[in-house]
């Protein structure tokens, strides 16, 4: 057998408890899931993005951030919203 996985394009949305409502997070995605694996989930980042400068940071609204400052930015707040 062998294992297999999807590439998709789509928004994170978030529940926010504050105003119970689903959020969209602003950010496009491209993930790969893997079928056989649940656990398994790629970003797909831009050829543009800086990897030797990435880092993950907390930004004016307090949200994890993964960026290289420059050309790729990430919220990677999946289970909050701001506050």
């Amino acid at each position: 057998m062998q294992d297999t996985a999807i590439r998709a394009s789509g928004y994170t949305f978030i529940f926010d408890e504050s105003r119970n409502t689903f959020v969209r997070k602003p950010e496009l995605r491209v993930r790969v899931f893997g079928t056989t694996d649940s656990g398994l989930i790629v970003n797909i980042i831009s050829n543009a993005a800086d990897l030797e400068a990435v880092s993950y940071h907390a930004n004016e609204k307090g949200n994890v951030v993964c960026t290289d400052g420059k050309y790729f930015s990430l919220d990677v707040n999946e289970f909050t919203s701001s506050r």
